[in-house]
């Protein structure tokens, strides 16, 4: 899927970075054969690149098994294999990803195995990862934590906050107030989560 107008120098670069890793072809012979690839994911009905131009502003989730060029404005959760945020670009929400790559603005919590924030970025983020590069010159505010599966652990952390969110419920009907946790009712709350 793909959402511009033209086909600018970043657009360019975003179609470098997804090939680069997949062919060792030169810089033309990889471009033909990104070009070819993606006509070939699209047969097949493999995932695709998807460009976010910068006259679009998304409000809500976008989630692809592909790649994702934001140049354009998200405000909402991001799930993709790999995320560009363009220099001008702004996404504020979670980003689930493999691989993100910050050249623009980013305010949220971002969740990826690989981030890498670029010298022109401003990064207002959680940022849970398994590798992570800050350039000199970046804006990086906010919270580096390492992790070995940075992108699957949200999931055990959705459930364990569904399951409190369910306990809360059940006590609002129930007209209980909480009274004060002992160490067998927090072990109770950890095998419900």
């Amino acid at each position: 899927m793909l959402f511009s107008r033209s086909s600018g120098e970043e657009a360019n670069q975003f179609h470098a970075d997804v090939t680069e890793g997949h062919t060792g072809a030169s810089a033309p012979e990889s471009q033909s054969a990104g070009k070819e690839q993606t006509l070939n994911r699209i047969d097949k009905g493999k995932s695709t690149s998807s460009v976010i131009d910068e006259w679009l502003s998304i409000t809500g989730n976008l989630q692809t098994d592909g790649d994702v060029l934001v140049n354009g404005k998200i405000h909402g959760d991001v799930r993709c294999k790999l995320l560009i945020v363009g220099q001008q670009a702004e996404v504020e929400g979670l980003v689930v990803a493999d691989e993100v790559v910050v050249r623009g603005a980013a305010r949220g919590v971002i969740r990826a195995n690989r981030v890498r924030i670029e010298k022109s970025a401003r990064v207002d983020s959680e940022v849970f990862h398994r590798a992570l590069c800050v350039e000199e010159g970046a804006e990086f505010v906010g919270m580096s934590r390492r992790s070995d599966d940075p992108v699957n652990e949200l999931a055990s952390t959705e459930s364990q906050s569904a399951a409190l969110q369910e306990v809360a419920e059940k006590m609002k009907k129930s007209g209980s107030k909480p009274a004060a946790a002992s160490k067998s009712d927090t072990d109770k709350s950890a095998a419900v989560a």
